[in-house]
């Protein structure tokens, strides 16, 4: 592998992937009778607490609801992310925000979390540039027999190059931490 291909795959891989954060806040106070409706959207995250993608740390799944849900509940706090959109092998912006957040939700002891706000903001844009150049000159003569000496010289030169400019995104989440009693 040459070096603009390794550069190439290098920059795509910094620009694709990254970290996000999650910050758990808990609720302090008396607990209330919080809403509930009897009907709302819910949909079940997978997310893994451990290296990689692999799942050899505990796994979280719990149902993200898109309002209240129907059933009595108590309030463990909240939790806010950031985290990169776009990534490569991500279904999907909503997942990507959500995952950190069942994860932090469930190593708090949530049952379930409720989505407060979700959203994708664009933050700049990355630019990675990248150009190749290479030449060659030979050149040869002939010196005759009465002094006159005839030669030339050719160089030939190439260069390839390009860019690639991507949006920096970032999804933004906030979700409740709920347990059903």
């Amino acid at each position: 592998m040459n070096t603009t291909t390794r550069f190439i795959a290098f920059s795509l891989a910094a620009a694709l992937t990254g970290c996000a954060t999650a910050d758990f806040t808990p609720y302090e106070g008396a607990q209330q009778k919080w809403p509930t409706s009897s009907g709302t959207f819910v949909r079940t995250i997978n997310s893994y607490n451990g290296p990689g993608r692999s799942g050899t740390g505990k796994q979280y799944a719990l149902p993200v609801y898109f309002g209240p849900p129907s059933r009595p509940y108590i309030v463990l706090g909240y939790v806010d992310v950031e985290t990169p959109v776009g990534r490569l092998f991500e279904g999907s912006e909503e997942t990507s925000t959500l995952k950190p957040a069942v994860r932090e939700a469930g190593q708090h002891g949530a049952d379930a979390v409720i989505v407060v706000a979700q959203g994708v903001e664009t933050r700049g844009y990355s630019t990675s540039t990248f150009g190749n150049f290479s030449s060659n000159t030979s050149g040869g003569g002939v010196l005759s027999g009465n002094g006159v000496y005839t030669g030339h010289a050719t160089t030939t030169g190439n260069f390839f190059g390009g860019s690639f400019t991507a949006p920096n995104r970032e999804g933004k989440a906030r979700v409740v931490a709920i347990k059903f009693i």
